[in-house]
């Protein structure tokens, strides 16, 4: 089969939506797939290397560097019919996603099209934006959903706002996965756990919390901040780390300083993807308050990597936590105060045994699972397509 996905979010930017999709590309063509990416680059001129089709663009956005392009460009075009794809797969509701829809009616094959984001969480960011923006974000993102044959995401949410724009269509489930081998296989991580807390300066009785992700004002960061210094735990008994960097860090820093909080929480900034398991390690428990997620990638990473996970309560999202095997949810400080004097009182045995369990789920939610059950949505997108238009051709009136 061959597979086009649109997407401004790809390399060289790093969130989960680019995991993703990095992930959804090496699968399908470890299975004998073709896939091309259509996203946007600092060329001048569209270039195509190892299966991305780089086109040029503009910055639409300063804090990220985001970029658009245009999306009724001939020439792209011209490349995505030589590519001659079976299915188009849009993932963004922008320049390349407007571009995929068109795309798709033009060559006439299927649409697949995956919401990521949870818009409420995004236009909060900017003041007055959600009552302003809502009537017509909502419009933008029924002219998708008219036209896609099949609407994919990896939560709940995204039902939300499809049932807000009075559409009838439904989305189907497709959670995020993991690339499991990275974190579940290494026979070195005992050894690299014990150097990475070397390096941190944790000694044996230290439990060490982690966040990984970006560290801006929808991730509710402060929240997380304030919750975790509400244990009022010593340093010498738990430390909380956070791996990341972005918008909010600055105003992060300065308010752990004001709090007199250094030693007990720590900014370790940007680590590479490839670096990120040897980090997850060291850690002992992952703990969260982002409300923003879809599925978090960076929590799936860390349940692989054996961390028992630690979440701000979500009701459409609670799926993502199995009780008391990846972790737990918690509604508010105390609740989470009661759940980490759990954690702290486990003795070895117990602790080593919720890494275990946290490991065994992961390896059935593995990204080799989500391919399958992806080009199932795929092939049945095809088929759908084809006995549409078959019915459309019997319909029509003879002359």
């Amino acid at each position: 089969m061959r597979i086009a996905m649109c997407t401004e979010t790809y390399i060289p930017y790093v969130n989960g939506v680019v995991t993703h999709i990095k992930l959804l590309k090496r699968a399908l063509e470890a299975m004998g797939h073709e896939v091309l990416i259509v996203t946007v680059s600092n060329e001048k001129d569209m270039v195509v290397k190892d299966g991305v089709l780089h086109c040029p663009s503009f910055r639409v956005e300063r804090v990220y560097g985001y970029r658009g392009t245009n999306p009724f460009s001939r020439e792209r075009l011209a490349a995505l019919q030589a590519f001659n794809p079976d299915v188009i797969h849009v993932h963004n509701e922008y320049t390349l996603g407007f571009f995929g829809v068109r795309a798709a009616r033009k060559l006439q094959v299927p649409l697949v099209y995956s919401i990521h984001m949870d818009f409420n969480a995004y236009l909060a960011k900017i003041p007055g934006a959600l009552s302003l923006f809502k009537r017509p974000l909502l419009a933008y993102l029924n002219y998708y959903l008219k036209r896609a044959d099949v609407i994919l995401s990896m939560s709940h949410k995204a039902q939300t706002y499809i049932d807000m724009t009075g559409s009838k269509k439904k989305m189907e489930l497709l959670p995020n996965s993991v690339e499991v081998k990275r974190f579940a296989s290494d026979p070195e991580e005992a050894q690299k756990r014990l150097a990475m807390r070397r390096t941190l300066g944790l000694s044996d009785s230290t439990r060490a919390f982690v966040y990984v992700g970006r560290l801006s004002l929808e991730k509710n960061i402060e929240h997380l901040i304030d919750s975790f210094l509400y244990l009022d735990l010593p340093s010498e008994k738990a430390r909380l780390f956070f791996v990341g960097d972005g918008p909010h860090t600055k105003a992060l820093k300065a308010k752990v300083a004001a709090a007199d909080a250094s030693d007990r929480i720590t900014f370790l900034g940007s680590v590479e993807n490839e670096k990120i398991a040897d980090t997850l390690f060291a850690m002992d428990y992952y703990l969260t308050a982002s409300l923003s997620e879809m599925h978090s990638m960076s929590m799936l990473e860390a349940m692989a990597a054996g961390l028992f996970c630690l979440v701000l309560e979500e009701p459409v999202n609670a799926w993502q936590v199995k009780d008391d095997v990846t972790g737990w949810i918690w509604k508010n400080e105390d609740e989470l105060k009661r759940q980490v004097a759990i954690l702290l009182a486990d003795d070895e045995k117990t602790r080593e045994e919720r890494r275990r369990r946290a490991k065994a789920w992961s390896l059935a939610h593995d990204e080799q699972h989500q391919v399958e059950t992806l080009l199932a949505v795929y092939e049945r997108a095809v088929n759908g397509y084809v006995a549409s238009v078959a019915t459309v051709e019997t319909d029509l009136p003879s002359l």
